[in-house]
């Protein structure tokens, strides 16, 4: 059995210093009810809220726990305690639907802890993301694991530019621009108008940013449509998963 998987495992920043702990704890539960309901139906997911401020999300597919990690940082609510991920991806033995997250122990796992535990340490200008891949799978990455990972993280250092040099009301138009594609809509939720939405999409390198999210989606597909025995392509699979967390947000953030 060669099932291609990916993993983040998010943590908060300063998440006990707001004096908001059993607030945020509930909002890091509904998260998790969220994700397990925009990917029901379209791919296995595991999602658990564990002890303190940590989500781990171990997913069926390469791009899936990244989806689901770009969009929750993208409504993430608290913008004093910032959520960052470690992300993996690669191929297990066994199905997403086996694994009990609290008790499994992988490789892969561990690389997404290493990369949660590398963006610990940065106490300063934290990134949100960070991959750690296993380079040891020549079949998987042909001997350039390293190099591979560190083209990941650099298209998400670029990512990390483009959001820490939004504004407050960037953000905003940005994750509403996100789920609803339509600046009159987003207007209208903001009370501004369509051309100001405009202007904070093109200043807050909205679609650089959903463009460059894209990309690594593919990449990630691709990697995985190549590498391993799958029935349904990832392509369709990650479009699917984009529709339904966007239907799912819509009934958050509705007119």
């Amino acid at each position: 059995m060669n099932i291609p998987v990916s993993i983040f495992i998010m943590d908060v920043s300063s998440s006990s210093r707001g004096g908001n702990g059993y607030e945020l704890a509930e909002y890091l539960d509904s998260l998790v009810e969220w994700m397990v309901t925009a990917a029901a139906g379209i791919v296995p997911i595991q999602a658990k809220h564990r002890a303190g401020d940590e989500i781990i999300v171990i997913a069926e597919g390469f791009s899936t726990a990244y989806i689901l990690a770009f969009y929750l940082r993208s409504i993430w609510k608290y913008g004093g305690q910032e959520p960052y991920f470690g992300l993996s991806f690669g191929s297990i033995g066994s199905k997403v639907e086996e694994i009990d997250p609290e008790k499994w122990i992988h490789p892969l796992a561990k690389k997404a802890r290493e990369a949660n535990d590398l963006l610990k340490q940065e106490q300063t200008s934290r990134p949100h993301f960070k991959f750690r891949i296993d380079g040891n799978k020549p079949s998987l990455f042909d001997g350039y694991g390293p190099e591979f990972e560190w083209l990941l993280n650099a298209v998400l250092a670029q990512q990390q530019e483009y959001i820490s040099n939004q504004t407050e009301l960037q953000k905003n138009v940005f994750s509403l621009y996100l789920i609803f594609k339509k600046q009159k809509v987003v207007a209208d939720l903001l009370k501004k108008t369509p051309a100001t939405i405009s202007s904070h999409v093109k200043k807050g390198k909205g679609e650089e940013l959903l463009d460059s999210c894209s990309g690594l989606v593919k990449i990630l597909n691709s990697l995985e449509e190549k590498s391993c025995t799958i029935t349904d392509s990832p392509f369709s699979i990650a479009e699917t998963l984009h529709r339904s967390i966007k239907e799912t947000l819509k009934e958050v953030f509705k007119p």
